[in-house]
């Protein structure tokens, strides 16, 4: 049985979206969400582990996802996914910082967004190609439905395209092209690109702090905004 911690497989940024290759097709478009990235573990006992990026335990702040995946998925499943909130109907990130009380009293439903499976039970499937993870995926999932569901994803460009253009006030930041023969490994690789919208305004930098090599702060005559 696959346990956390376990290092997500991360995608390296792309200034546009990456061109499919003619048939056979080479990528897989899916959305990038505005949310915590999470892997979820389902342990003997239907406990469930849902490991953060910095390797916390966020199951108690999402008790309904953890039900949720308990129910669904035997011992053994492992998947990667985001968990998003939702409001007023565009993802708001800021709610999942709340607690799991105040986005209940707020009526601030939260869904566990899974695009990849890293184990099954008794086996460990990272190294397959995520043709066959995504197939696999799509079996243990089911008919699942919210809070838990599979992430849009497409094999076609222009859909791609189209979705990079018009979601972006639905709170999507991007798009994510991953090659179809990639297998899952831990830390960034260039097997998953990213591109993501971003805002920023032109300014003069009047002033760095800061120990060198690492970051600091700056002062500009004007704002500057980023996403």
């Amino acid at each position: 049985m696959l346990v956390p911690p376990v290092e997500v497989m991360r995608p390296r940024s792309a200034d546009g979206v990456p061109a499919q290759a003619p048939p056979p097709r080479e990528l897989q478009y899916s959305l990038e969400l505005d949310g915590f990235r999470a892997l979820a573990f389902v342990l003997e006992g239907g406990r469930v582990v849902l490991q953060s990026r910095s390797r916390r335990d966020l199951s108690p702040e999402f008790p309904d996802i953890a039900a949720a995946l308990a129910r669904l998925l035997p011992p053994g499943a492992v998947l990667d996914g985001e968990l998003c909130a939702y409001r007023e109907g565009r993802l708001s990130f800021t709610d999942l910082l709340r607690s799991h009380a105040d986005r209940v009293q707020a009526g601030v439903p939260v869904s566990y967004i899974v695009f990849d499976l890293l184990a099954v039970p008794g086996r460990d499937v990272r190294a397959l190609p995520l043709r066959d993870r995504w197939e696999l995926l799509g079996t243990a999932l089911g008919e699942a439905r919210p809070p838990l569901r599979r992430v849009p994803a497409t094999q076609d460009e222009e859909t791609a395209r189209a979705w990079f253009r018009d979601l972006r006030e639905a709170g999507v930041e991007g798009i994510v092209a991953k090659s179809l023969g990639s297998t899952y490994r831990s830390g960034s690789t260039w097997s998953w690109r990213k591109v993501r919208h971003s805002d920023t305004v032109d300014a003069e930098l009047i002033g760095l702090v800061g120990p060198p090599p690492g970051r600091g702060r700056c002062w500009s005559g004007r704002r500057t905004e980023a996403p």
